[in-house]
């Protein structure tokens, strides 16, 4: 009799180790897929992030710099034409899970920096609402077709495929700061780009040359430029490579247009102007042109008449500018004129004849606002996405 008790508790025995051993199957069985399949997932997240990231910048790329100060509504049209397809392009390039990643929507328009919002917004405006917008591009990334990442193990936990996207956002701006050795010692006249000889809708005028050294736009109470010191005169010392140099002299404007800039200069900080140099530095020039550099922009004042003694003024931008003659005391060109009607003549003794253009400014960085845009654009960066965007 106690035999067959035995045997039936033995039996039960067996059958409730066979549930308990059933069911920590399926919980390694559920570890085993939330390790594989989410640590596989976080790969692909990734994958998509940098071909996310890829397609904003090359969209932002595609944008023009007029952008930055003037929302025209025709130009926004062509912009976010070849912005698209940049950013589509660039985002096919990268692969996720093996296969070519895919942009799943794109938005052109500006990017409040200052005013991240709270989540990723359908679309973003082109016109511009706040002096800190910037114009950019915003691209969501995923898998071809649009399709889920299937899941190896997920499938035996009710799981067979999890969404996977990623968004990045792109934007260029006009410099608020530029880093050591970015600019060159001419100082440009804020006047110059009121006057619409030279500049309009947000664009330099093709073709039309500015004479620095001897000459300026009619509407300007000073010249059209001046040479400076990149810094103030009695902080000889944040010259960098050129420290302790006179700040008039031919040696620090020959080591300044070499060197550029010792310390970053912000707009807002002040820089002394030199109105007058020495003729050796144009029978002598460095450097031979075209030279494309980046300069200083500062307000239309007295200090920077030929005339007067020059001082301190404070920077108001940054431009961008092709040096594309310098003509010195004997009316010799560098480079040789060769009967170009921009230096036949010569029109001007000591000076530098260059034009405005609207051109990328190296080991520059974003902080300059609608209003102090002149031409000269930062290097597309990414900027700060809503929290909800970062998986």
């Amino acid at each position: 009799m106690n035999k067959i008790f035995t045997g039936r508790r033995a039996r039960r025995q067996r059958g409730a180790v066979a549930v308990q051993v059933a069911l920590l199957l399926i919980t390694l069985l559920g570890s085993a897929a939330m390790a594989i399949d989410i640590g596989r997932w976080v790969v692909v997240r990734h994958q998509l992030q940098n071909a996310a990231d890829a397609a904003a910048l090359a969209g932002v790329r595609a944008l023009p710099g007029q952008l930055a100060a003037s929302a025209v509504p025709a130009v926004w049209t062509t912009a976010s034409t070849a912005a698209s397809a940049a950013a589509t392009q660039y985002a096919s390039a990268n692969t996720a899970d093996g296969q070519a990643a895919a942009a799943k929507t794109i938005s052109v328009g500006y990017w409040d920096v200052a005013n991240v919002p709270s989540s990723v917004p359908a679309s973003l405006p082109q016109t511009i609402t706040s002096a800190t917008v910037k114009p950019a591009v915003i691209v969501t990334v995923g898998l071809a077709d649009g399709a889920n990442l299937p899941l190896v193990l997920g499938a035996l936990v009710g799981v067979p495929s999890l969404s996977a996207s990623a968004t990045a956002v792109a934007v260029v701006s006009a410099p608020g700061v530029a880093l050591s050795g970015a600019l060159f010692p001419i100082a440009l006249n804020q006047c110059v780009y009121q006057n619409a000889a030279y500049w309009k809708n947000g664009q330099p005028i093709s073709g039309v040359e500015i004479e620095i050294g001897n000459g300026a736009p009619s509407n300007c109470i000073g010249a059209a430029a001046q040479w400076t010191a990149l810094t103030l005169d009695s902080n000889s010392s944040a010259y960098g490579p050129c420290s302790g140099m006179s700040p008039s002299s031919v040696t620090a404007a020959k080591c300044l247009m070499t060197s550029g800039n010792g310390p970053a200069l912000s707009t807002g900080a002040k820089i002394s102007i030199q109105p007058g140099v020495e003729s050796s530095i144009y029978n002598n020039f460095p450097l031979t042109p075209p030279l494309l550099v980046t300069v200083p922009v500062v307000g239309d004042s007295s200090i920077m008449s030929g005339s007067g003694s020059g001082g301190d003024t404070p920077v108001v931008g940054f431009a961008s500018l092709q040096i594309d003659y310098v003509i010195g005391a004997n009316g010799k060109s560098t480079p040789a004129c060769n009967n170009n009607a921009a230096c036949s003549g010569p029109p001007c003794k000591k000076c530098v004849i260059a034009h405005l253009i609207a051109a990328r400014a190296g080991s520059t960085t974003a902080g300059g606002t609608t209003s102090s845009y002149y031409g000269a654009l930062t290097p597309p960066v990414l900027a700060a996405l809503p929290s909800s965007a970062w998986y």
